[in-house]
């Protein structure tokens, strides 16, 4: 549940800040229902789009870190469709990608807390896949008492 709540507070920032330019704290303390629902749309968006590549986390071994890898890159744009089409539901859509991936080269330091959230997510998803699959592990023969 924490790592939602990070994946979400990750993408909130980076949303706002892709839409407001470098001025994000304006939108932050701006009181208008407009500023909340970005804030909320890019929230949605950054815990939606991990959740549906969620198949794609938590492998194990070195291909399934090239997998995760691959999959935080979908994840990125993904979440830029999805917020872009709560926002604005057909320039949005087509626009969020882009807008995320600029915003992502122009500031580097908003990517690392945003590859943080997501490699969490991989680890996350990692401890459930193992617990999920450990009904189906031997566990050898118990004693009888």
């Amino acid at each position: 549940m924490l790592v939602y709540a990070c994946l979400g507070a990750c993408g909130a920032i980076l949303g706002v800040v892709a839409l407001a330019g470098m001025q994000a704290m304006d939108v932050f303390f701006g009181r208008e229902v407009g500023d909340w629902m970005l804030t909320f749309a890019s929230a949605v968006g950054a815990i939606a789009g991990p959740m549906a590549l969620s198949s794609w986390f938590g492998l194990p071994g070195w291909m399934g870190t090239v997998r995760a890898a691959f999959a935080a890159i979908i994840a990125t744009f993904l979440m830029g469709v999805i917020s872009g089409t709560f926002v604005l539901p057909v320039f949005g859509t087509m626009f969020g990608p882009g807008l995320i991936a600029t915003t992502l080269i122009e500031t580097p330091a908003l990517g690392f807390p945003w590859a943080l959230s997501l490699l969490a997510f991989h680890r996350a998803q990692a401890l459930y896949v193992f617990e999920r699959d450990s009904i189906f592990r031997w566990q050898g023969r118990k004693p009888i008492t």
